[in-house]
């Protein structure tokens, strides 16, 4: 299998260290079969009405897409499953952050001049 970009804020698969993995089946049900497990390359929401979505890799987007998804994009240059993402629409679509007025500031965080305690 390919090895993907290094995604910062997003969360892994625990077995495949991906970080985005498709989600299709052999038997078209997630919670009866394995996930697929390659890294996902498409992003497709199912519904406009709500946030029901799925990750697809190149080999099973041709099936995913008989089942006739709301919208599809790649997750290249995206914030596909960054936790706080959310979808955009457009033409095309992709998934994007909130951007912060104003920098967060971490309560109890060392200050960058501060001398190392070790």
């Amino acid at each position: 299998m390919p090895d993907l970009p290094a995604h910062v804020g997003r969360e892994t698969d625990a077995e495949t260290g991906y970080a985005l993995v498709c989600t299709a089946t052999p038997d078209g049900n997630p919670h009866t079969d394995t996930l697929c497990g390659k890294p996902a390359t498409h992003h497709l929401r199912w519904n406009a009405a709500t946030t029901e979505n799925s990750l697809t890799c190149d080999g099973h987007l041709g099936l995913a897409l008989n089942f006739g998804p709301h919208d599809v994009h790649s997750v290249e240059d995206s914030a596909c499953g960054m936790p706080g993402s959310h979808w955009v629409p457009g033409r095309p679509s992709h998934c994007a952050m909130d951007v912060l007025d104003d920098e967060p500031t971490l309560s109890g965080a060392a200050s960058l001049t501060a001398p190392c305690p070790v």
